[in-house]
């Protein structure tokens, strides 16, 4: 289900700005994994970064349950999946 989601699991991280989407347990989680890779990340070519950043991606996508990026819609205050939009 990619749409009218009602509330994120752990393993989703939240697109949006402000303190309930910093403090989800998902988004610590990617903030930890994309520190994790930067030493290596700032080191390599463009192409190479594109590679890493949708590993990162796809390493979210994994999970069980699998995560999903999330973005809350205006409209219905429903939760809805980004897909591999940004």
């Amino acid at each position: 289900k990619l749409k009218d989601i009602p509330s994120p699991h752990s393993n989703d991280v939240l697109c949006g700005r402000g303190g309930s989407t910093n403090r989800h347990i998902g988004n610590a989680n990617f903030r930890q994994l994309i520190a994790s890779n930067k030493p290596m990340y700032v080191t390599l070519t463009k192409k190479q970064k594109m590679m890493v950043a949708r590993s990162i991606v796809d390493t979210v996508r994994s999970q069980d349950p699998p995560g999903r990026f999330l973005q809350k819609s205006a409209e219905t205050g429903l939760w809805f999946d980004i897909g591999r939009s940004r």
